[in-house]
C-alpha cells in the first residue's frame, strides 16, 4: 500500500512539473562577423578573354601543403595564350558569422611591398562587396601585358581590414606541420609573370620529362600544347601519373615522325644559344610511329 501510495505521489510532482519543462530555443550567433582568406587554398583560378569577349577561367593545382608558399598563389598570361592583353585572378575572399539582407562592402588594401606596378592591375571597389545571403564571393584582379613579365614574376600583396560591416578578429590560424607557427588568413600575395614555367618533373637529364621529351625548351612546351592540344594543366602538376607521361611521349614522338615523313620536321630552339634544330624524337616515345 506505502508502494503505491508513494508511486501516485510521483506520477502527481510529474504532472505539476510537466509545464515548467519548455524546448529551450537555438542558440544565437553571438561574436562578430569577420572577413578572411581561406588559409589553404587548394586551387587557383585565372582565365583570360575568349572570342566573345567573356572570361574564361581555367582551374590550376596549389600542391604546396600548410606552408608559407601557401599563402603566394602563382597565375601566367604564359599558360593561356600570346595575344590576351588582360588576365584574370579570382581572389576568394569569405566570411564568418551570420548573413545578412544587404549588401556589405569590405575594405582591402595593397601593402607596400607589392612588386607589380600600381598602373599594371586593376581591383574595382564596386567588386569588394559581399552579396546578401552569401559567405564567399571571387573577386577579380585584373593584371594588365607588359613586357617586365615577361622577365621574372612580380608579387601583388593584398590585406583585409576591418570596416563597419566586417571585424578581422581571427587573423591567424595554426600550421598543421608547425603546431608552434601561424600564419594570416587576412593577408593574401599573388605572383604574376608572363612565360611557361618548366615543370618539376621535367628538371634535369635524370628526369622522367627529359626520358620521355628530351631536353626541355619553350618551343617544345608551346608545341604540346598548342599542336597536340596537351591541357597545360596537367603539365604543371607536381607529380603527373606516370602511364598520363608516357603515353603522351608515344603521342609525341608519332607527331614528329609524321612531319619528317611530310618533309616538314619540327624545329626547336634553345632558350640559351638561340640555335634552331630539328625537334629530337625521345628514349620514352619509343618507335612504334617510325
Amino acid at each position: 500500500m506505502k508502494k503505491n501510495i508513494a508511486y501516485i505521489w510521483l506520477l502527481l510532482l510529474g504532472i505539476i512539473s510537466f509545464p515548467a519543462c519548455k524546448k529551450a530555443g537555438l542558440m544565437e550567433y553571438q561574436a562578430r562577423n569577420n572577413i578572411y582568406f581561406s588559409p589553404s587554398p587548394s586551387r587557383l583560378y585565372s582565365g583570360v578573354k575568349d572570342k566573345d569577349g567573356l572570361f574564361t577561367y581555367t582551374s590550376f593545382s596549389n600542391t604546396a601543403i600548410d606552408t608559407a608558399a601557401m599563402d603566394t598563389l602563382y597565375a601566367n598570361f604564359g599558360f593561356f595564350d600570346d595575344q590576351s592583353q588582360e588576365l584574370n585572378i579570382l581572389m576568394t575572399v569569405s566570411a564568418m558569422g551570420d548573413t545578412v539582407g544587404h549588401d556589405r562592402p569590405f575594405k582591402l588594401s595593397v601593402v607596400g611591398s607589392s612588386t607589380l606596378p600600381a598602373n599594371e592591375y586593376t581591383i574595382k571597389p564596386e567588386d569588394c562587396v559581399m552579396p546578401h545571403g552569401k559567405v564567399s564571393i571571387s573577386v577579380p584582379i585584373t593584371v594588365h601585358r607588359d613586357e617586365i613579365l615577361r622577365k621574372k614574376y612580380l608579387f601583388l600583396t593584398v590585406l583585409l581590414e576591418s570596416n563597419d560591416a566586417f571585424s578581422t578578429d581571427y587573423f591567424h590560424t595554426l600550421v598543421r606541420t608547425g603546431p608552434d607557427k601561424y600564419k594570416t588568413t587576412l593577408m593574401r600575395t599573388f605572383a604574376v609573370a608572363d612565360n611557361l614555367p618548366q615543370p618539376s618533373w621535367w628538371q634535369g637529364s635524370n628526369s622522367i620529362g627529359y626520358y620521355c621529351f628530351g631536353a626541355f625548351s619553350l618551343t617544345k612546351m608551346k608545341m604540346l600544347i598548342t599542336d597536340l592540344e596537351i591541357p597545360l594543366p596537367s603539365l604543371l602538376e607536381n607529380q603527373p601519373p606516370l602511364s598520363y607521361i608516357f603515353g603522351l611521349a608515344v603521342v609525341y614522338n608519332c607527331h614528329l615522325a609524321k612531319a619528317r615523313k611530310a618533309n616538314h620536321p619540327v624545329m626547336d630552339l634553345d632558350d640559351d644559344t638561340g640555335e634552331v634544330f630539328e625537334m629530337e624524337s625521345s628514349d620514352g616515345g619509343g618507335s612504334a610511329c617510325e
